[in-house]
């Protein structure tokens, strides 16, 4: 079964001209969920170009930066941890429970992350300091 309208795919915020799409279907019922976009080579291309850009803006933040924007991912991912569990659980066809478990454990991960960059920001060497 394939949905006339495939959910974008994001890059740059820039959806793609293609339309066509890859079914998702809940592995309990066999329903569609949703159809995402069917990206090729010239959509890896463009969000790798992009990516590399992304990368070059986080590389120039400062580490303080950083670990605010992780904590705030972290914070934002145990604020929607139901709706992501569900999403979870209808994609894979996991128990509820567990699922949320994985969410919870993904964003711990990330408040590490940000613990790190603190770390690192008391260990900051300015360019100029380096001469």
């Amino acid at each position: 079964m394939q949905p006339s309208n495939p959910l974008p795919m994001w890059i740059a915020r820039l959806t793609p001209d293609r339309i066509d799409g890859i079914p998702v279907l809940d592995p309990a019922t066999d329903k569609l969920l949703a159809n995402v976009a069917n990206g090729g080579a010239p959509e890896a291309r463009g969000a790798v170009d992009r990516a590399e850009g992304a990368a070059e803006r986080w590389r120039s933040m400062v580490a303080e930066e950083r670990g605010r924007l992780l904590l705030r991912f972290a914070a934002f991912m145990l604020q929607e941890q139901d709706s992501l569990a569900a999403l979870l659980t209808a994609e894979q066809g996991k128990p509820l429970a567990e699922a949320a478990g994985e969410i919870r454990y993904a964003a711990s991960f990330l408040r590490i992350a940000a613990g790190e960059a603190e770390k690192d920001q008391r260990r900051l060497v300015p360019a100029s300091a380096r001469r």
